[in-house]
């Protein structure tokens, strides 16, 4: 216990002196040729800011060489670029001139840079006082980026100007990918650029499974992850793709303002979520863009306003502000509690740190806690009320992670006490270091061995009808298999796992004993599903998919599960389970009508065949014979209700002929986002979450505010 001590007690110390440690990795401007502009008369990883201020640039230096050599009216014959100089840019329109120091392009304006596509009624230099006016529905696209404008003014040498109704579209996840100065593959032309219409709309899921595989150093991290609410603590999906709106943007500089701007993630009109930031700013600092909002909030089917605060996001790191959050916890927090998470700690491109500090609610307001045995008595000596100290309002929950020698180093601290009185009760600590050995994937399988060495301090596990048991400590390794794949339309899957380490526990035949046994365990499943019956309607999401983010996959599948089991420990103890469930999942509904348009169902009978026993209680077989059940039901509108259970059958257990593990969400569904409530009526556990989801779509779309 020494060692995590130590390991508490710097924890304690970055908490309190709160050093945040910010990644001096920066991208650099590209360096760009301001010597290729060639002017037609025709008749017929890098954010928008940097590129639309380079565009000027180059514009005004390329006019004045240009005017400069020719001094004649430009209304004359067609000058043709015979070359291949990716740095070109081209400029067309129907008529251009040239009075006194005043260069004008009008009619059908058209300037292309590669992947970089400028277009408007009117573009106007003057060479005096070096000032652009582009005016009349103004275009601008680079890659899947794009801003649309009445009227833009920019002085080059002042470097100020402004933008007059604009509205446009930004990709985070792109950012920092795009390339102005790379060869464009697109034929995009005017008339493409010009196409509003939003289609191919689909939700964008995370390509890693749960919250396991997270890396916090992918470039293309999400932009909700950045600019969560900090009134609420997210759990969020990837975000990609937001469109924007402001009556006015100011330049200054380096720095892009304006009074009131507008965001949303939903590709459709009358958007079901929109961000308004008052006081935006975006700052463009050698490369890097910070957004900045003296105060921003999330407005919910125009009804429903969220406060979220001041806003400061750096593009292209992460670097989430903190957020408030809040939930239910009987057992570890005596009910219900408020959290605040901070922006990462970060000590160097491969270690950062989270923390979350907790403030018990309930346990304050009553002046006692149940949440741990009496002074002086043992871990696993029931729980008794007592008074609690100022000390136990608060706890702490910090996540480290690194990169050490090759491997993924991940570890979890927490304390539901800041008592260091109650610091062996309070603590609990799982460290994991892992490698993947191989990895394969393709569109049909994904294969990958992953090698763990692990170690932990009061793990909590439930085990059914036995509840919640600790694991007091651990420490061993793991090498696990998994396979994917699909055979014609049947889904598989298969893990083989084989671990080895030494426990300490509670004891099988007395709970508040303690024993001390080195365990083996082979690990086996195998997993298919068989659809039955397919709906062969199908349709792209439009805006009339309100309660839902995607077109729903109506069936009926058949899913077997098999698993094998073997635990051997140093006692001669064993166990050899046989697990075995089988059943129907039925999806009917396309969540698109007011009532009872979307049913979700599963049934899973359930038989595990025993042989032998633990001699600890965490991983004794329980409740061996069983139904798991699973349902989700819209009832009115984006209003619906899941139920998980299991149907007790095991003649042996405490719980026979019983429903446990009841688990109850209340949910309000719709197209851009989601709202829920839970609760885990035997762990006495619940929260609220708040689901924003990510789009790719193509098209422009429409002004929305």
């Amino acid at each position: 216990m020494k060692k995590r001590y130590i390991f508490l007690i710097c924890v304690f110390l970055i908490n309190v002196f709160y050093i945040k440690i910010r990644s001096e990795n920066k991208s650099n401007i590209e360096d760009y040729n301001l010597k290729s502009l060639k002017f037609f008369n025709q008749k017929g990883n890098k954010y928008t800011q940097i590129e639309l201020q380079n565009l000027f640039k180059l514009l005004a230096q390329d006019i004045e060489e240009y005017l400069i050599e020719k001094k004649t009216d430009l209304n004359k014959e067609r000058i043709i670029n015979k070359g291949k100089d990716i740095q070109s840019i081209e400029i067309l329109s129907d008529t251009q001139l040239q009075l006194d120091d005043l260069f004008i392009a009008e009619g059908n304006v058209y300037a292309k840079k590669n992947n970089l596509f400028l277009s408007a009624n009117k573009l106007q230099y003057d060479l005096k006082s070096k000032t652009i006016n582009i005016d009349g529905e103004i275009y601008f696209k680079v890659e899947d980026q794009y801003l649309i404008a009445k009227s833009i003014q920019y002085n080059i040498d002042k470097k100020r100007g402004y933008i007059i109704d604009a509205y446009g579209s930004l990709n985070f996840e792109n950012i920092g990918l795009i390339n102005i100065g790379k060869e464009s593959k697109s034929d995009s032309n005017e008339t493409i650029i010009k196409d509003k219409e939003i289609k191919n709309v689909y939700l964008n899921k995370s390509s890693s499974i749960g919250f396991e595989d997270i890396d916090y150093f992918k470039e293309n991290k999400t932009i909700f992850q950045k600019i969560s609410s900090q009134k609420l603590k997210l759990d969020l999906n990837e975000m990609q793709k937001w469109r924007f709106q402001a009556e006015k943007i100011i330049i200054n500089e380096n720095i892009w303002s304006s009074d009131k701007l507008y965001l949303t993630n939903d590709p459709f009109d009358s958007p079901q979520l929109v961000i308004e930031s008052i006081g935006f700013r975006s700052i463009n600092e050698d490369g890097n863009i910070i957004i900045k909002s003296k105060w921003s909030s999330i407005k919910l089917d125009d009804k429903v306003n969220i406060p979220a605060g001041p806003r400061r996001i750096k593009i292209g790191e992460e670097n989430k502000k903190g957020s408030w959050g809040f939930g239910y916890d009987k057992n570890q927090k005596d009910g219900f509690f408020i959290n605040r998470s901070f922006a990462p700690i970060i000590l160097n491109d491969a270690t950062y740190i989270n923390l979350t500090k907790d403030f018990y609610l309930q346990r304050t307001l009553i002046g006692k806690t149940k949440s741990f045995s009496k002074k002086g008595a043992s871990i696993l000596d029931p729980k008794e009320e007592q008074d609690i100290n100022f000390e136990d309002y608060f706890g702490l929950e910090a996540e480290l992670y690194s990169k050490l020698y090759g491997f993924d180093l991940e570890s979890n601290l927490t304390l539901n006490s800041l008592d260091l009185d109650k610091l062996n009760k309070s603590l609990r600590l799982k460290a994991e270091l892992s490698k993947i050995l191989f990895k394969e994937e393709n569109e049909k399988f994904k294969k990958r061995i992953k090698l763990t060495f692990f170690e932990s301090y009061r793990e909590k596990v439930w085990n059914g009808s036995l509840g919640e048991r600790d694991i007091l400590n651990a420490f061993g390794t793991r090498i696990k298999r998994e396979h994917n794949w699909k055979e014609k339309k049947v889904s598989k899957s298969s893990i083989i796992s084989g671990a080895y380490g030494y426990y300490e526990a509670s004891k099988r035949t007395d709970n508040s004993k303690s024993i001390k046994r080195k365990r083996l365990n082979i690990f086996l499943e195998r997993n298919h599903s068989y659809p039955l019956w397919i709906s062969s309607k199908s349709s792209k999401l439009n805006d009339t998919h309100k309660y839902n983010p995607q077109i729903i996959p109506q069936g009926l599948n058949l899913n077997v599960f098999s698993k094998v089991d073997l635990y051997h420990y140093d006692d001669d103890n064993f166990q050899r389970l046989l697990s075995l469930k089988a059943g129907p999942e039925l999806t009917i509904g396309k969540f698109k009508k007011k009532f009872f348009d979307y049913t979700k169902l599963s049934l899973y009978p359930k038989t595990t065949l025993a042989m032998g026993n633990s001699p600890f209680s965490f991983d004794q077989a329980v409740d061996n014979h069983s139904i798991e059940i699973s349902l989700k039901q819209q009832l009115i509108g984006a209003l619906a209700l899941k139920y998980t259970s299991e149907y007790n059958l095991d003649i042996n257990s405490k719980k026979f002929h019983k429903f446990f593990n009841n688990k109850y969400e209340l949910s309000w569904n719709r197209r851009a986002y989601k709202l829920s409530i839970y609760y885990n009526l035997e762990q006495k556990a619940g929260g609220f979450k708040f689901k924003i989801y990510s789009f790719k779509f193509d098209g422009y779309g429409d002004k929305f505010k």
